[in-house]
């Protein structure tokens, strides 16, 4: 049901690092981008968890599992 929903509204399924799906609408994603590679641990900003960060045009983001590479080729389908 809630991906038939997803489907007739446009939306993309994005699971966030704690397993969570959540719906997005793709005309609401601003940047897609990876983590900044931090060599020290004291100025990482992001779990090893997120390999890519989602920013939204209401100011907020959505740090994911999934790589940027694969959810930007979703976004072109």
């Amino acid at each position: 049901m809630l991906l038939a929903a997803a489907a007739a509204l446009e939306l993309i399924m994005i699971v966030t690092l704690d397993g969570r799906n959540v719906l997005v609408n793709p005309k609401q994603i601003v940047s897609i981008s990876e983590p900044s590679e931090s060599r020290d641990a004291k100025d990482k900003l992001m779990t090893d968890k997120v390999h890519c960060v989602v920013n939204l045009t209401n100011g907020t983001f959505i740090s994911i599992a999934e790589d940027c590479p694969s959810l930007r080729q979703r976004l072109k389908q």
